[in-house]
């Protein structure tokens, strides 16, 4: 955006001498430029000389025994960069980056710091569309915090749609925690559209 600013074809000479004249602050070339649909490849994360490949292997360990936190607007559980297997019990001695359920049934994971994670799928409010069993071994824990909403908002101001849990009305929260921590070699589209696959830039994390 600029203020009192205009565009003109101007030859070099032209550029130069308003350049000089009082009153005038810059005078730009103007530049054609083109969106960057890949955050990661525009960081220069994969390949062979990529920082995944280089600093962790291979994608597959990129974030490996790590939990992104998250505080936004929630999440879409069917979103594919947040896809995530059936977490089973614990089956001999955890494993850095690999989910289990603990023994109160809460998903749990050893960290790449040696500690321990333990999530909490909370259930939504009656109706809400969220039963509490929608985390996985991408998503360990997704809580909600309505307190103040609940209190200060009726329910005649509330969106009719809006949902007292997890779930994600406004995809925001969904777009944060993908950008971060969302699958790698995700089909995307928009507006039927494609563009390519697409990945989170610490593919191997986990969500919370």
């Amino acid at each position: 955006t600029a203020v009192n600013g205009f565009a003109a074809d101007l030859t070099g000479v032209q550029a130069a001498a308003l350049a000089k004249t009082p009153g005038v602050l810059a005078v730009t070339e103007d530049e054609e430029h083109h969106p960057v649909y890949s955050t990661v490849d525009y960081l220069g994360l994969p390949g062979k000389k990529g920082v995944w490949n280089q600093q962790y292997g291979s994608e597959k360990n990129a974030g490996k025994g790590t939990v992104v936190g998250v505080i936004d607007t929630g999440y879409h559980p069917q979103n594919e960069f947040l896809a995530g297997g059936e977490v089973a019990p614990l089956k001999g001695k955890p494993k850095v980056g690999v989910p289990y359920l603990d023994g109160e049934g809460k998903i749990a994971m050893l960290k790449s710091d040696g500690s321990t994670f333990i999530g909490e799928c909370q259930t939504g409010a009656a109706g809400s569309g969220f039963t509490g069993a929608e985390c996985n071994s991408k998503v360990l824990s997704a809580r909600y915090y309505a307190d103040d909403f609940l209190k200060f908002v009726p329910p005649e101001n509330r969106h009719p749609k809006e949902s007292i849990s997890p779930l994600d009305l406004n995809s925001h929260g969904t777009h944060t925690a993908s950008t971060a921590a969302g699958n790698s070699g995700v089909a995307t589209q928009v507006g039927g559209r494609d563009f390519g696959t697409g990945s989170g830039v610490a593919p191997a994390a986990k969500v919370s």
